[in-house]
This record gives structure tokens, sequence and C-alpha cells, in this order.
């Protein structure tokens, strides 16, 4: 399939397989636009333990909306490819779901002006590489 993708709230008017037929007319029209739901992520590593501190903010209400946050292990090569297809380079590999691992979102609704500060915990697991850890969140 070809991705998709909502900015600020609007779909953009023409499908992805043709951006480039269409000068990248409806990413043009939004570019520069300012979000009115504001993110700040921070990641903390003490001992074994990762703490991942997100907050939202918005400037509108926002209805039963999903946060997202995934720990990402940037990057993993490998001396000889793991699989069949020779790849050794790994960039941005999902190492770790931190909301609900039943549906991956937790829900929350803001007013305007608002804002909600979201904490989870995780264990640092053994095989990832030290340093290379990052937080990736959205709503």
């Amino acid at each position: 399939g070809i991705p998709a993708a909502i900015v600020n709230g609007a779909t953009p008017s023409v499908h992805p397989a043709t951006l480039g037929q269409q000068g990248y007319s409806s990413i043009k029209a939004i570019k520069g636009t300012i979000s009115k739901v504001d993110m700040s992520v921070d990641l903390s590593l003490s001992g074994n333990t990762y703490t991942a501190t997100i907050t939202v903010s918005s400037s509108i209400g926002l209805n039963n909306h999903q946060l997202r946050a995934v720990a990402i292990e940037h990057p993993i090569n490998y001396t000889s490819a793991p699989g069949s297809n020779g790849e050794t380079h790994f960039p941005w590999v999902p190492r770790l779901n931190m909301v609900n691992q039943g549906v991956f979102a937790e829900a929350f609704t803001l007013a305007a002006g608002q804002s909600k500060t979201f904490e989870y915990t995780f264990a640092k697991n053994s095989a990832w590489q030290a340093g290379k850890i990052s937080l990736s969140a959205y709503v």
C-alpha cells in the first residue's frame, strides 16, 4: 500500500500515488501551517529502567484522541545479514510499544488550552544497544 497522512486534522485531497503528478500541491498547501497540538517528549534512563514522559497540549478541544508511543532503536547494523534478503542496516526499528499492549494507544480528551502528561516506565532490554534508544510519540 501507499502511505497516507492527515495533517492538522485535514486529509490532503490528492491520493498519495499521484502526489508527484499533481506537483505536490496538497503538501504545499499545508506547508508552514502550525499545529494546534503541541507535544513535549522526554526519555530518560536510570539504572535499567527507562521513563518516557509525554505532555500533550492543545489550543483546541480534543475529544477521544489516541496517544501512541514507541521505543525506537536506531540504527541496528549487522556484520552479516540476519535474514535471507542480504540487508544488514536497519534504521528506526520499533522495539517496544509503551502504551497499552492490547490496543497500542491511550485514549484521552482535552479541553482547549489544557495539557495532559503521560508517563510510562519499561525495563531496558539487554539486546538493545546503549545510547541508540529514542522515543517516537504521536496523537
